[in-house]
């Protein structure tokens, strides 16, 4: 956040500057999401309603790119999938696809953000089209290749 403020002050100087919010990147070499799920970090139980935002990385890159070139002095701009989906969703998704029962969680996880991520408007502003759209989209490589077979 202290950075931001730095970052939109600048702006407000007359630097050139712009705030971009990545959500949760994943992709080739970021497989997180399957290794916590086969590991029982990511499970089903208290707390599995909470709202996850997720960025492929492919798409992170186009919106950091399209912000450098496009993007307004002093805006904040979010990137960040189409179809935010719930840890619960997650959880039996890749757990489904990788040929596991979706672990039980003994205790809610710690609290975290929970909050759904809509970013239309920055993608409109800038003219930015996602390569992948949704973490079912996204994951779906990652869930067919090296990562999902560990």
């Amino acid at each position: 956040m202290e950075a931001e403020r730095r970052v939109l002050a600048a702006a407000k100087a007359g630097m050139p500057a712009r705030v971009v919010r990545l959500s949760g990147l994943y992709g080739p070499g970021r497989a997180w999401m399957i290794d916590r799920v086969r590991n029982g970090q990511l499970a089903l139980g208290p707390g599995d309603g909470a709202w996850m935002n997720s960025c492929h990385v492919d798409d992170a890159v186009s919106a950091v790119m399209a912000v450098l070139e496009r993007g307004r002095d002093g805006a904040v701009y979010h990137a960040t999938d189409d179809d935010p989906m719930r840890l619960r969703e997650v959880v039996a998704l890749v757990a489904g696809r990788i040929g596991i029962s979706p672990r039980l969680a003994e205790r809610a996880p710690p609290p975290g953000p929970n909050r759904r991520i809509h970013a239309e408007r920055s993608r409109a502003e800038l003219g930015l089209h996602l390569r992948w759209p949704s973490l079912r989209q996204g994951l779906e490589p990652l869930l067919a290749g090296p990562a999902a077979a560990r």
